[in-house]
């Protein structure tokens, strides 16, 4: 945030929102995110990469991981919030139209993989 911007003289954090009840800069927030870490590895080994709960999990994780990490970045190199919204948007929609294109396509073919002699 650029500090001209308020009017209210609260102190803000790279989110905007005031710092008293920002969770994404608490550190409990970053506390439970290497627990949840830890928990990916143990069960990366109990369960294996190709559970459906492992993905789900790991999904789960980023999602959540994401606003903490992605959010103080691309404000750092904006300096605005507004600024910080336009370069994240395209880069969302650029990285999940190749992500559903493989998943689609991988759909079609696994029955084709999947049948014996191929």
């Amino acid at each position: 945030m650029v500090s001209g911007d308020r009017v209210d003289s609260v102190p803000r954090c790279d989110h905007g929102l005031p710092r008293t009840t920002c969770v994404f800069c608490s550190p409990s927030y970053w506390i439970v995110m290497l627990l949840w870490a830890g928990m990916l590895v143990l069960l990366w080994f109990a369960l294996g990469p190709g559970h459906p709960v492992y993905a789900l999990i790991v999904t789960s994780w980023t999602w959540v991981l994401g606003p903490g990490v992605a959010g103080p970045a691309v404000a750092l190199f904006t300096g605005h919030q507004r600024g910080a919204l336009w370069i994240l948007l395209p880069g969302v929609v650029v990285h999940l139209y190749p992500v559903l294109l493989q998943r689609s396509l991988m759909l079609r073919l696994q029955p084709l993989l999947d049948k014996p002699g191929s």
